[in-house]
């Protein structure tokens, strides 16, 4: 199974594009700073808006980023490291999820997101 988890994208219009998002498809926020928004969408995928602020996601650069959410999150960045993919990020994780941002061949930002797998003690 592969789906969409994630969508990031940068706007000039912080407070405009909250209310789009928030008044226009009733949207529920997240989290919320002084440069993002997250908001929730279904099947517990997100959408993230940056202010140009932000420099914390400066490396997205200005095309959207979006996130695919897949089964066994190994194999999928194995497979992508073969690739040769440009890893931007080590893999963050929260809660029962883990993720990572590359660059691919046409110079765009994605996210591969998956399942965060349980640590064994010892």
């Amino acid at each position: 199974m592969v789906s969409v988890s994630f969508l990031g994208l940068w706007t000039n219009d912080l407070p405009g594009m909250r209310r789009l998002y928030v008044d226009g498809y009733g949207l529920d926020v997240i989290r919320e700073t002084s440069s993002s928004v997250w908001f929730a969408l279904d099947d517990r995928a997100e959408l993230h808006l940056y202010a140009t602020s932000d420099d914390y996601h400066a490396f997205f650069g200005t095309a959207p980023v979006p996130g695919l959410f897949v089964d066994d999150f190994n194999a999928t960045a194995a497979a992508l490291d073969r690739l040769g993919v440009e890893w931007l990020t080590e893999i963050d994780s929260a809660d029962d999820r883990q993720w990572r941002h590359y660059r691919a061949a046409d110079g765009n930002v994605y996210e591969v997101m998956g399942p965060r797998l349980e640590r064994r003690p010892g």
